[in-house]
């Protein structure tokens, strides 16, 4: 990954709440994601908004599942057959809303296999 000055976005918001979403965002796309397959995180800065994007390679999230994936206690099985909680991806939005932030998914259209998704973190920039 490369940067400059020019890619130095800012936004103001509890670091530790904005951090743990991020991390949570992250972790999950590791953990649904296969051996040795890319996540990318990448940053733009738009209308004033910046938008930090998440992708993974994983099988990506059925489509009965798209509009439970961030309730309380909905979880989907990982990979290896290990269930979470359902509490991260909850905590997530309602870290969005608590920053007038938006978070949304969508299929990763840089997949190879046409598989992964893709996390939209879009919140107020300076």
């Amino acid at each position: 990954m490369t940067s400059n000055e020019a890619d130095h976005y800012q936004a103001s918001g509890n670091y530790f709440l904005l951090s743990k979403a991020i991390t949570n965002i992250v972790k999950n796309a590791v953990e649904f994601s296969p051996d040795a397959s890319e996540i990318t995180i990448s940053t733009a800065k738009y209308n004033n908004r910046l938008i930090i994007t998440i992708c993974d390679q994983g099988k990506g999230i059925p489509g009965y599942a798209k509009d439970r994936i961030f309730e309380r206690f909905y979880s989907l099985a990982r990979p290896d057959g290990r269930k979470g909680s359902g509490l991260g991806l909850s905590f997530v939005k309602e870290i969005a809303s608590l920053h007038h932030a938006e978070i949304r998914i969508s299929d990763n259209p840089h997949s190879q296999q046409s598989t992964g998704t893709c996390f939209v973190f879009e919140l107020s920039a300076q």
